[in-house]
């Protein structure tokens, strides 16, 4: 398995700063919460939360698999997390306004989030998030050609062989699960 290059994740978070600086000079704190955004900023996609704090750095605070995010994510600040009591007593002072990915959050999160963190106001960032990620790295652009490459390979070479008439799609199905997991 290889790891999203420490190199590559301060680079996302630089530019996602940048566009959150842009959009909101006054921001404090900021949580992301969804696998996908987590997992671009991070390198892991874990049940957790991470934490962005102006002026003081980036924390990934994990609630389930801290193991396996320790090992996947070349992050600096990774610490375990029994409940959101724990990100709340980190935080010497509270600003009034959350800045987070809402597209993400569900309602137990932000239930759980307001309940050890009374913030009073809470702002998106996802456009912040989906305008950093639609800008391509090298980095992602070589892993988009592999992975063309491979499904190409698939398509042409795999696939193939195991269509033949009267399989149906369930078979099929079983067939590219066991292929791919």
């Amino acid at each position: 398995m290889s790891k999203v290059p420490k190199s590559e994740l301060l680079s996302r978070m630089e530019r996602f700063l940048h566009k959150l600086d842009e959009a909101y000079a006054e921001w404090e704190l900021c949580a992301i919460v969804g696998g996908i955004n987590m997992f671009y900023l991070t390198g892991t996609m874990c049940d957790g939360l991470l934490l962005i704090r102006r002026g003081e750095g980036v924390t990934l605070w994990v609630r389930k698999s801290y193991d396996r995010a320790v090992i996947e994510s070349e992050l600096d600040d990774i610490r375990p997390m029994k409940s959101f009591r724990d990100v709340a007593v980190a935080i010497s002072v509270l600003p009034d306004t959350l800045y987070i990915d809402t597209s993400n959050a569900t309602l137990e999160w932000f239930g759980l989030l307001k309940k050890h963190m009374p913030f009073e106001n809470v702002i998106s960032v996802d456009n912040q998030l989906l305008f950093t990620r639609a800008v391509k790295s090298e980095y992602e652009i070589e892993i988009m050609k592999h992975t063309g490459i491979m499904t190409d390979r698939f398509y042409r070479e795999e696939l193939p062989v195991m269509l033949h008439e009267g399989i149906s799609e369930v078979e099929i199905g079983a067939q590219l699960y066991a292929l791919f997991y």
